[in-house]
């Protein structure tokens, strides 16, 4: 059943779209097996920068089977029309059309004509055959329309009997001091008369076929650009150069529109497949329009901002959002409370009741109490007793000397040991292992390899009361490195731990042991053994055969995978997003090269060089 594909793939690399389309040499080509093959197919080759067509039907030929040469050179002619099928075909019955057109346009001779609509509709047809171009020539007193052919053979047709000659004394109202043979007699407004005109006829024609309706709505996406002069084409390129605001740039963009002005009238000029577009705007104002490094998209408030820049709508919704803001802050009126007796806890007080508070402070300043400044009263702190009267007695005015009771607290009997136990609250910290590392800092192995000795240091963010580290003997909780030293084969994990009596933290370390997946580009071996797996130009440490491998197949070689057997790595992948069968080799004892040993499975691409290629496996 075919794959219907709605949209053409997106492919920007710089290998083939299909391995099969690109062969490094003849012989590839030839060795690929036919099965995998249309029966009729191209290819190119690199070897020779030639194309081959397969053609299922062909005799076997001995070096190229059933591939032939597509080309020869840079085209394949063989079903393009010859010259005397062009002469008797296209251009013999094109030659009847433009007679019989010319006898329905009239005689171009004189002035009844005053466009070149009849003339192009002569010669359009023309355009159907297989032209690259027309031009206009006068030799020996005939008018000659010469058309190219993509073949590069030309045929010239005489148009002498539809553009005759004119007598300028014949005209009226003819500027005829520069008129010069081939020259175009356009009417001039400023001095009303005619003035010549230098058109290629050839020109003229390609212009009017090229003008299509798809660049005229092409001309309708356009974007504009304001400029300080009239910009420059680069014919050979097809590079704009134009300068804005004094900056110089370079654009291959054709879909905008240069606005700029010459001698005080506004311009604009665009260029469509190399074709010039300007048009006078001599009625609009560009000072009139707000230039882009003029517009403000965003409002922030800094008073740095430009402020005479033009405002977006979205820089006046910001304003807007700013403004909501504000107002949603804002106090109402009606929350105002006037009184001290409510209990709401969200509304403001009012300046009277301030001015009430105010009042009842000046009151109790009044009234406060007034003790008497005495030397005898020097050391003594001042006591209520049990008659609610002040007194001075003997005594410290530390916090220590102050006693407190609190049944849930009962070691706090005074101000002192209460203040001291909040405080450690306060400013306590929970530990952290802040830094943890070893040397060397390697945490992967290959299999058959050995540690035998690791160096460990680390730091904490305060002191600590306790602190292990695994099979590693610590002096005290003041130490903060320490030595390992053993023989280690397989994944083991290190545990840094450490606390304060209140909390506690930890950190690991993992050093682990793994196995390699081996592949690359080679040809079937007279054995299968460990040096052909690190023969292998790729590997990497892995736990599993999924993955993508990049590999490019020469010719005679295939593609091989080796991985550990445990892994079951299957006998299918995808090569180019299509599902591929693949040869399995076998499983080996495959010795690395650390001197570990696995049973490793091999598989291989059923087709040899098949150049540059990623094996998915899933």
């Amino acid at each position: 059943m075919a794959v219907s594909i709605l949209e053409g793939f997106d492919y920007g690399g710089n290998l083939p779209n299909f391995s099969r389309d690109l062969f490094e040499t003849v012989a590839d080509m030839v060795a690929f097996s036919e099965d995998y093959l249309p029966p009729v197919f191209e290819c190119n080759v690199q070897e020779n920068g030639k194309r081959y067509r397969y053609n299922v039907s062909n005799s076997v030929d001995p070096e190229l089977g059933k591939w032939r040469e597509a080309s020869s050179g840079d085209a394949d002619l063989s079903n393009y029309y010859t010259k005397k099928e062009i002469d008797e075909n296209i251009i013999e019955p094109l030659e009847e059309k433009v007679d019989a057109n010319a006898e329905n346009i009239g005689d171009l001779s004189t002035l009844e004509v005053a466009t070149w609509t009849d003339l192009v509709t002569a010669v359009n047809g023309l355009y159907n055959s297989l032209l690259s171009s027309i031009t206009y020539t006068v030799e020996s007193s005939k008018k000659i329309l010469r058309l190219t052919y993509r073949n590069s053979e030309t045929k010239d047709i005489d148009i002498s009997a539809i553009v005759g000659e004119v007598k300028l004394s014949e005209l009226s109202d003819v500027d005829s001091l520069n008129v010069l043979d081939g020259n175009v007699l356009a009417y001039d407004n400023a001095s009303s008369k005619f003035k010549p005109k230098d058109l290629k006829l050839g020109e003229l024609l390609q212009t009017a076929k090229d003008y299509t309706d798809e660049q005229i709505a092409e001309s309708e996406k356009a974007s504009a650009m304001d400029c300080d002069e009239k910009p420059v084409y680069d014919d050979a390129t097809g590079e704009i150069t134009y300068i804005s605001q004094g900056v110089t740039y370079h654009t291959k963009d054709t879909n905008t529109w240069f606005y700029y002005k010459t001698a005080d009238t506004v311009v604009q000029t665009r260029w469509i497949n190399g074709v010039e577009f300007t048009i006078d705007l001599s009625n609009i104002n560009l000072d009139d329009y707000v230039k882009t490094n003029k517009v403000a998209a965003e409002y922030t408030g800094d008073d740095s901002e430009d402020k005479t820049k033009v405002a977006t709508l979205k820089c006046l919704d910001d304003l807007k959002g700013i403004i909501s803001d504000l107002l949603a802050d804002k106090v109402n009126v009606s929350d105002i409370v006037d009184n001290l007796t409510s209990t709401d806890t969200d509304k403001p007080l009012s300046a009277n009741q301030g001015k009430e508070l105010k009042d009842l402070i000046d009151g109790l300043e009044e009234d406060k109490l007034s003790i008497q400044q005495d030397e005898e009263l020097k050391g003594k702190i001042p006591v209520v007793g049990e008659d609610g009267k002040l007194t001075f007695q003997e005594g410290s005015s530390t916090a220590e000397n102050v006693s407190y009771e609190n049944e849930n607290y009962p070691l706090q009997t005074n101000v002192k040991k209460a203040l001291d136990a909040i405080w450690a609250k306060l400013d306590y910290v929970k530990p952290e292992i802040t830094s943890f590392t070893m040397d060397p800092a390697t945490t992967e192995y290959e299999v058959g390899q050995e540690v035998t000795e690791i160096d460990f240091a680390w730091t904490y963010n305060k002191d600590v009361t306790s602190q292990s580290l695994s099979d590693v003997s610590l002096t005290d909780e003041k130490d903060r490195s320490a030595k390992w030293t053993g023989s280690l084969k397989t994944t083991k994990t290190f545990t840094l731990s450490c606390g304060d009596g209140e909390n506690s933290a930890s950190a690991t370390k993992t050093i682990s042991f793994k196995n390699k997946i081996y592949w690359g580009s080679a040809a079937i071996p007279e054995e299968f053994n460990s040096a052909f797996i690190l023969g292998l130009s790729k590997n990497q440490f892995a736990t599993s055969y999924k993955g993508k491998y990049n590999v490019t197949v020469g010719s005679g070689e295939y593609a091989f995978v080796c991985c550990p057997a445990s892994w079951n790595m299957p006998n299918i992948c995808k090569i180019g997003g299509f599902g591929t069968d693949l040869v399995n080799v076998g499983e080996f004892s495959f010795t690395n090269a650390s001197g570990g040993t696995s049973s490793y499975k091999i598989v291989r691409t059923t087709h040899e060089g098949l150049g540059a290629i990623e094996m998915l496996f899933e």
